[in-house]
């Protein structure tokens, strides 16, 4: 009597904490299992009759082996044991448990328990990103405040030095040059902001998928790019069809390509007669592809593992922040997408971004 009621109450406990339980022949590797073990992993009671210890290792995931062979280990010394891992379960899908056994006096058999622990589990790698994710903004605030205050302090110790020749100038022509070059530091802290200000809307506001036409995006972006250049003409070559349709968030995608370009245009090489860029799209059926490519000053071996770094400069011609193309990576990261890069030496460079097709 005595021992029913201690079943029951056990029983009550597992029942309680989202357990099942069960018993396992060391001999033979046969496993009796409750009604609550085999809704765990989604099966029928009538199911899973001629259970074995070999059948249920196979469901462990494959990242989790390791696991499971220790729990084997302590199953053949008759030790107690306890682990977390993925069971593949009727559906397919791989959920988190806590497996736990201890062997009777016999030494013949173990007594365990089966424990879902997905919740838990979700929770924790979801806390672990945030973790990441929070180390890396810290990093990077530290970076930026580091980086950003001599790039905003350069120019406008500049501003402040062609004032002062135009105060003692009284050449229209010197005051006129002084004035140009102020529109141009101008310039560079305006560019400097507005990457700010794009990496910033790309950290916290959620993606908007809208529908699309490729080609006329890109003619708005380029356009103003190419009129604004002052160093000579550029060929641009917008190879998309004009009546291709995709679905993807539109600012998003205008961050891309305005930096993607921009970077192509301030690493022209001007010693070419013909400087090119050319912007094309591969469709696939899960995913497609923007390639920007040019036949620019190109990007030197030692340079190209470290160009989509924050403030990172690959040329010393460069006037730029060194964000834009730091910013190109992380709202690629952001659409779930990758971006690579193939360059050589005056030949130029190109640029694919590789983004998952979207559902309407």
């Amino acid at each position: 009597m005595d021992n029913q009621i201690n079943a029951d109450r056990l029983r009550l406990v597992l029942e309680s904490i989202r357990a099942g339980d069960y018993e396992l022949d060391v001999v033979n590797g046969t496993m009796q299992v409750s009604p609550r073990w085999k809704s765990l992993l989604g099966y029928e009671g009538h199911e899973l009759k001629d259970l074995t210890a070999r059948s249920y290792f196979s469901w462990v995931h494959p990242d989790d082996l390791a696991a499971s062979h220790s729990v084997e280990a302590h199953l053949k010394v008759g030790k107690p044991f306890q682990c977390d891992l993925r069971l593949r379960t009727k559906s397919g899908a791989y959920k988190w448990f806590q497996d736990s056994g201890v062997p009777k006096p016999d030494g013949l058999t173990m007594v365990g328990s089966l424990i879902d622990i997905d919740e838990r589990k979700k929770t924790e790698e979801q806390l672990t990103l945030r973790n990441a994710q929070l180390a890396k903004t810290n990093e990077e605030l530290d970076r930026f405040v580091y980086s950003a205050s001599h790039d905003m302090r350069a120019p406008l110790s500049s501003i402040l030095g062609l004032i002062f020749i135009a105060e003692k100038t009284s050449s229209p022509d010197e005051i006129k040059d002084c004035f140009d070059r102020m529109k141009s530091r101008v310039g560079v802290m305006e560019g400097f902001i507005r990457k700010l200000t794009d990496y910033s809307r790309n950290s916290r506001l959620q993606i908007d998928f809208k529908e699309l036409h490729l080609h006329d995006l890109i003619k708005e972006i380029v356009d103003p790019l190419v009129y604004s250049f002052n160093r000579g003409k550029i060929d641009v070559q917008n190879r998309v069809t004009s009546d291709l349709s995709i679905y993807s968030d539109p600012h998003r995608l205008g961050i891309i390509l305005n930096n993607l370009f921009a970077n192509a245009i301030n690493y022209s090489d001007e010693l070419k007669a013909k400087r090119e860029i050319i912007i094309e799209s591969i469709q696939e059926e899960t995913n497609w592809s923007l390639i920007v490519r040019d036949n620019g000053i190109g990007i030197s071996k030692e340079h190209l593992p470290r160009i989509f770094e924050m403030f990172y400069r690959a040329s010393d011609i460069s006037e730029g922040s060194g964000l834009g193309l730091y910013i190109v990576k992380e709202t690629v990261n952001k659409l779930g997408g990758t971006i690579s890069v193939q360059s050589k030496v005056g030949e130029g460079s190109g640029f694919t971004v590789t983004l998952p097709v979207q559902n309407r």
